[in-house]
């Protein structure tokens, strides 16, 4: 069984790429092109490796991780131009990494926060069952003292015509008897004034429970419109980086025009007689200020 998941590398780190796809753009940061991402292509063993690390970054905390980012910026980096880069990379990268380590632990820590109330919720609920259950034994004794009082002085009337010897008697044992029936009713009320404070108390927890909620969708809001932004970001990267791809081919469109058109002058030139002194044949193309040219 695979350990779970507990963040996203691939999103907090730059969106360098998402599961299911078999290459990525190279992470370093090109300076002639206003700082945008190098657009070479990061495939086969080197993808699967980055690929790898980011699914094992996912199963540790996010303060956890820092020993992996090294070997990660290597094989993210291209090997022709920006592996110079791998320090500022981890550096970033690191900076990245802190802040979800934060925001995940304030986000534990709510969870937890949440869960030690609902447990003290639930100890409340119990004490308050518990307090329901004696006050209704308590209503019973209170119901067959009632009983038994009714039967006593039945009893003393009774005793009461048949002999005035037994009257002291039984005022005593009537006197033994409202002295406990108070007693039960003073420990009745007790319970009821305990009972009120469980009630207030478990309101105020419930209070806390509620804002402690409220707070938690807060943060999550604000995830989500983070990661929206980002998202919003990256469209517009892409964006730019499509219009800078497509201004290359016009440039290029152009360059082979003006190509043909000097060998058809040249051409023309040669069919006339007019033959220059040959130059040595061109090894590559020159940038220039105007544009490109052979030399």
């Amino acid at each position: 069984m695979n350990p779970p998941t507990i963040w996203r590398p691939y999103r907090v780190l730059e969106h360098m790429t998402e599961p299911g796809r078999y290459e990525m753009f190279c992470v370093g940061r090109a300076a002639g092109s206003r700082n945008a991402r190098c657009r070479w292509t990061i495939e086969g063993a080197t993808y699967t490796q980055v690929v790898s690390i980011l699914n094992e970054m996912a199963t540790r905390l996010p303060n956890n991780v820092a020993d992996l980012l090294p070997g990660l910026a290597r094989l993210s980096l291209c090997e022709g131009f920006h592996q110079g880069q791998q320090y500022g990379t981890v550096a970033r990268w690191t900076t990245l990494v802190r802040e979800k380590a934060e925001e995940l632990e304030e986000t534990l820590l709510l969870g937890e926060q949440n869960g030690q109330l609902r447990s003290e919720l639930a100890s409340v609920h119990e004490r308050l069952e518990t307090m329901l259950q004696e006050n209704s034994e308590v209503s019973s004794i209170e119901t067959g003292l009632r009983s038994q009082l009714k039967a006593e002085q039945e009893a003393r009337i009774h005793f009461e015509n048949e002999s005035n010897q037994n009257t002291e008697n039984l005022h005593a044992e009537l006197g033994h008897v409202q002295a406990q029936f108070t007693a039960e009713r003073q420990r009745t009320e007790r319970q009821a004034e305990e009972l009120r404070t469980l009630q207030e108390q478990n309101t105020a927890l419930s209070s806390q429970l509620s804002s402690n909620q409220a707070l938690l969708k807060r943060r999550q809001f604000e995830l989500e419109q983070n990661q929206k932004i980002h998202e919003e970001q990256l469209a517009g990267v892409l964006a730019r980086n499509a219009a800078l791809l497509e201004q290359n081919r016009e440039w290029e469109a152009r360059l082979a025009a003006n190509v043909l058109d000097r060998f058809c002058r040249y051409v023309k030139r040669v069919a006339a007689g007019c033959v220059p002194r040959l130059r040595p044949a061109p090894t590559r193309w020159q940038k220039v200020d105007s544009g490109y040219q052979l030399g």
